[in-house]
């Protein structure tokens, strides 16, 4: 009973931050999902990735490796293959970003 009741107590911050990863991979890759999907504006897209980002902490998305990998996970989970990602204008505005070339890694 007590383990239910300490969802309040100090250790949620810590076992947040140790989730921050994965949740921030699942949340990327999901917003990827949606724009493969949609006729969302390569500006939304890096509008709605920032927000996304800056929920988990993530200030300058830019410069996050991981974030570049959740989206390439995105599109594979979306079905798109690693050699047509630029078809999608949202990624393909993408390509100006020093990180651009994590997006591959995420097929891995």
């Amino acid at each position: 009973e007590s383990s239910s009741s300490s969802s309040g107590g100090g250790e949620e911050s810590v076992e947040s931050v140790k989730k921050t990863s994965s949740s921030l991979q699942e949340d990327v890759e999901t917003l990827t999902i949606l724009y493969v999907g949609s006729a969302g504006s390569a500006q939304d897209f890096q509008r709605e990735l920032d927000q996304t980002c800056s929920r988990h902490g993530i200030v300058d998305w830019e410069n996050s490796a991981a974030t570049f990998k959740a989206i390439g996970a995105g599109l594979k989970r979306a079905g798109v293959s690693a050699d047509s990602i630029d078809v999608f204008p949202f990624i393909y505005e993408l390509r100006g970003f020093p990180l651009y070339s994590h997006i591959p890694e995420g097929f891995n």
